[in-house]
Order: structure tokens, then sequence, then C-alpha cells
């Protein structure tokens, strides 16, 4: 008996800290705030550079808007890995560029857009996390 309220004690413990660390719905997680992507380079070219932080609440920011051509460095500022792949979860099919590796806290990884439009993004492991980079 002391065996199974210990384990249900470990239970609760655990679900209590999970759905403490993860807001309450997958709408509430999108990030849909338009901001200025960080660039470098000169503004309006291929070789801009858009900085894009994933956090444990999203990515941010988004939308992000430049030219075709441009580059996105994601950087995970979470305390867990995060992988970024295209829409639609799981066949990640709308554009076969981007995606990036398994990043761990404090790691980054660029990604050359070449698909004008809007890309739809996610992260693998939890797709309500996603955003949006158009190029134009």
């Amino acid at each position: 008996m002391k065996k199974l309220v210990l384990l249900v004690v470990v239970v609760l413990v655990a679900a209590g800290w999970w759905f403490s660390r993860t807001p309450s719905s997958p709408e509430s997680r999108k990030r849909t705030t338009p901001a200025t992507a960080a660039t470098s380079g000169a503004p309006g070219s291929a070789g801009e550079t858009a900085e894009i932080i994933i956090e444990s609440s999203g990515f941010s920011p988004s939308p992000v808007t430049f030219n075709v051509g441009g580059t996105v460095r994601f950087t995970n500022r979470d305390s867990v890995p995060h992988q970024v792949y295209s829409n639609p979860h799981p066949d990640h099919n709308d554009n076969a560029d981007l995606k990036t590796s398994k990043l761990e806290p404090g790691q980054s990884a660029t990604v050359t857009i070449r698909q004008k439009g809007s890309n739809v993004y996610h992260d693998e492991d939890d797709p309500g996390l996603s955003g949006v980079i158009i190029a134009e």
C-alpha cells in the first residue's frame, strides 16, 4: 500500500512540473506578433541573416520577412532540445530546406531560405510551437 501511495505522489509531482512549464494550449504557445528580424549584410540582400530565438514559449520573432536567399539562424535558448522542421507535421514537405538538426540548449543552426512565400515551420517534438518566415 505504501508503494502505491508513493507511486501516485511521484506521478502527481511529475505531472504538476510538466504542466507548470508548458502553456495551457497549443494556440497560446504560437508566436504571431510581427517583428523585424535582426540582419547582417545589406538590408534586403540575399546575404542577410535573420535571428530567430527558440524558447519554451515559442519562436521569436515570428513572422520574419526578408528576401529569398537570406539565411535564418535558429538559436536554442531553452533548457530542452528543439528541432525545426517545415510544415505540415509529420510530413515536413512544404520546404525541404527548412529543417535543422536537434539543437541542444545554447546551440545554433542556419538555414538558407530559397522558397518564395510564407514558410511555416514548427518544433518537431512540440508541433504547437510554430513560426513563419516570409521570403519575398
